[in-house]
């Protein structure tokens, strides 16, 4: 089955990051509850030395990240406490890497929804969305 995606799904994990990636954490987390594989498709974090966009979830497979809307929309987290807005360069980094991920999808750079936008939750938290869909649109 190949997957018509139409945009993107922002997440923030409330993960206390460190200077290790975590996105194993999450995976093995996201398993313990059943799932076969990390619910995102990508995550960011900052592992000291700069930003980092991991691959999660292969975009073969659909999501576990938005109920209602995993069969066509990407997940994409911000692995940082609920309370901690990403620092600039966590932020330059993924407008640049979701700019480029859709266009190579042949979808608008405005195809970026909060997780909050789509389910009953303040997911992604201090995530800056109006910012960061102003830098999407601009490629970073």
């Amino acid at each position: 089955m190949s997957i018509r995606w139409q945009g993107v799904v922002i997440h923030c994990t409330e993960s206390r990051d460190t200077s290790e990636l975590q996105t194993d954490d999450i995976t093995a987390y996201h398993k313990s509850k059943g799932w076969q594989d990390i619910g995102y498709h990508f995550v960011i974090e900052d592992i000291g030395v700069g930003p980092w966009v991991v691959a999660g979830r292969p975009m073969s497979l659909p999501g576990a990240h938005c109920i209602g809307f995993n069969y066509r929309y990407l997940g994409f987290a911000f692995n940082c406490p609920a309370d901690v807005v990403p620092g600039n360069a966590m932020l330059v980094k993924a407008a640049r890497f979701l700019a480029g991920l859709l266009d190579a999808l042949g979808l608008p750079r405005t195809a970026v929804f909060a997780h909050s936008d789509l389910n009953d939750t303040t997911c992604p938290d201090a995530v800056p969305m109006a910012e960061l869909r102003q830098m999407i649109v601009r490629g970073g």
